[in-house]
């Protein structure tokens, strides 16, 4: 496949990989699409997606600066409103992750001062991926 439907196979592929359990491998699926820059209305998603298989894989702080990253590149998202809540949790599970975190923002905020933002998110998203719920017991690795 070539263009929008390559794109659409990979967060798929991305996406069933994560719910079969094997978030590592989610993870650079994830990164993948993500790296790979397109022009898609649902790359803020695909950022949620990602943040939710580092949770998952244990890695707390990548998982927070995925999100970090989501609400600086698409700030009038409804997914970076989901993100600013999702960023909630994991400071509440690491204490240690805000003041991680603060420095990323500016070095974020620099990396894509000229991506332009995506205005609105598309029509029937409600930007919460469709996932088990946290193991706040375990940091969140499965």
């Amino acid at each position: 496949p070539e263009g929008a439907i390559k794109y659409e196979c990979e967060y798929m592929r991305a996406h069933l990989v994560g719910r079969s359990g094997r978030w590592s491998e989610a993870v650079v699926m994830w990164r993948s699409l993500i790296d790979a820059n397109p022009d898609i209305d649902y790359l803020p998603q695909a950022y949620l997606e990602y943040s939710q298989a580092l949770d998952f894989s244990g890695d707390l702080f990548g998982a927070a600066l995925a999100l970090e990253e989501l609400m600086v590149r698409y700030p009038a998202r409804i997914e970076a409103r989901r993100a600013v809540d999702l960023r909630e949790e994991l400071l509440l599970v690491d204490k240690t992750l805000a003041a991680r975190l603060a420095p990323q923002r500016t070095i974020l905020a620099e990396k894509w001062k000229h991506t332009p933002p995506l205005i609105a998110s598309p029509p029937g998203e409600d930007a919460t991926p469709a996932s088990p719920q946290r193991a706040t017991t375990t940091g969140g690795a499965e």
